[in-house]
């Protein structure tokens, strides 16, 4: 039977947890998770009785059970440092970084900092209007929402996006993109340095 991606690593999460849980009550005895479930309790429910109360039961119900679980793993994550010390808080990193979801969350916070001008570089706006800097800025930050694409037709948007920008790029200096292609410039990095000794103040539309 083929599971999702998700469903690996909430196995996998279960079986740290789990085992971070014996090592919580190795190294404490009953005093850890008995003080460990008192405290996330506590927390749960008080946080969980107000959240009824203003949204409902069912969203209550939801925000408890994710601070439940929070609770316990955070609880297993300490049991883990505890006794495997470095390889303990190793493997809780890797699981929170391999955790579904969480790129895509990334980006959408690279996008709302991307502030105006990535808005405007999205929904069509003149990449002439931006100055050097600002336009080699687009450049690496779409690179970062490209990795991965959320689906097809993004990833196409994006690499369209992309060429525009080096259109525009080599406009305003075709010699300094091609220095920079040639230094081995990688598609993550910025080609400010090459574009005809401008320092990224320089007015658009100009050179």
């Amino acid at each position: 039977m083929r599971h999702s991606r998700a469903d690996v690593w909430w196995r996998c999460v279960c079986v740290v947890a789990t085992v971070g849980g014996l090592c919580t009550y190795a190294e404490w005895g009953w005093n850890g998770p008995v003080m460990a479930v008192c405290t996330v309790g506590t927390v749960a429910g008080s946080i969980g009785a107000s959240v009824w109360a203003e949204n409902g039961r069912s969203t209550a119900g939801r925000v408890t059970a994710r601070l439940v679980a929070g609770g316990w793993f955070l609880t297993a994550a300490i049991g883990l440092v505890a006794v495997f010390g470095l390889a303990g808080g190793f493997l809780v990193a890797l699981l929170v970084v391999l955790r579904p979801g969480l790129l895509p969350a990334a980006r959408r916070v690279i996008r709302t900092a991307a502030g105006p001008a990535g808005e405007d570089l999205r929904l069509g706006g003149v990449l002439e209007a931006l100055d050097d800097e600002a336009l080699c800025r687009a450049w690496r930050r779409t690179f970062l929402l490209s990795e991965p694409a959320e689906s097809s037709a993004a990833a196409l948007a994006l690499v369209d996006q992309r060429s525009r920008i080096l259109d525009e790029l080599h406009r305003r200096s075709p010699d300094g993109l091609a220095a920079w292609w040639v230094s081995g410039g990688p598609a993550s990095g910025s080609p400010l340095p090459y574009l005809g000794g401008r320092d990224g103040r320089s007015r658009p539309g100009t050179g």
